[in-house]
């Protein structure tokens, strides 16, 4: 089943992000990717859910991680396959960054052995690597279950696979070179929260969050998980 965006979601003003350059961003001399509007939609989750720790998937330059730790004061442990950023980038206890696949046996077998040592911890996601369909499907198996009631799954950047419907294939190849053939994040959110599933059942899509900007790189994007799941 299909999951549409709003309708007060702007494609034209989204991709003008990505063609002006205001989606590409720095954040303590780290390379940021995320539009303002969503920036804040974060902001207003955290404010929502009070979460401790993030689990971030897809480093890149770690602007973000870095961000989401100072600005929003949350714990962040950022996974990637090959991180871009410095080896001089900001690190500590409260903001980990861990290379490796987000689908390996050792990121996963890491998380549960740092959930373990702290029951307590309040934990959100946010799916931000590989963007093709496949890759995401698989995230969101692996994390999803690992999102604390009341908590947030973020998946990023569905807005690649709506450029590519609109016939816009060059614009949804910025997301990942082969999306407009296999499918990117909607397609993946599509097969995860469109029709009946063990994740979905966990889930509900907060529309409110989603239309508080005409502007999101992630419409369909923000989901959270019923208090009693």
């Amino acid at each position: 089943m299909e999951l549409n965006p709003l309708p007060s979601w702007d494609l034209d003003a989204t991709l003008a992000t990505f063609r002006n350059g205001t989606f590409h961003g720095v954040f303590k001399g780290l390379e940021l990717q995320k539009s303002d509007d969503d920036l804040e939609r974060y902001r207003t989750l955290v404010d929502e859910s009070n979460p401790d720790l993030l689990i971030e998937t897809g480093t890149r330059a770690g602007g973000s991680a870095l961000w989401f730790h100072d600005e929003l004061n949350l714990q962040v442990l950022s996974i990637d396959v090959a991180p871009q950023f410095s080896r001089g980038a900001p690190r500590g206890k409260y903001l980990e960054f861990l290379v490796g696949s987000s689908l390996g046996d050792a990121a996963v077998r890491h998380v549960a052995e740092k959930l373990a040592k702290d029951k307590g911890l309040r934990v959100m996601v946010s799916l931000d690597a590989d963007h093709h369909s496949p890759h995401v499907q698989a995230e969101i198996s692996t994390w999803a279950p690992f999102v604390s009631p009341g908590c947030y799954l973020v998946v990023e950047d569905a807005c690649f696979d709506l450029f590519a419907r609109k016939g816009l294939k060059d614009e949804a190849r910025i997301g990942g070179s082969k999306i407009p053939e296999i499918g990117g994040t909607l397609d993946a959110l599509e097969r995860n929260f469109g029709v009946p599933t063990y994740v979905s059942t966990l889930f509900w899509r907060d529309q409110w969050l989603e239309a508080q900007t005409p502007v999101s790189h992630s419409p369909v994007g923000w989901w959270r998980r019923h208090e009693s799941a």
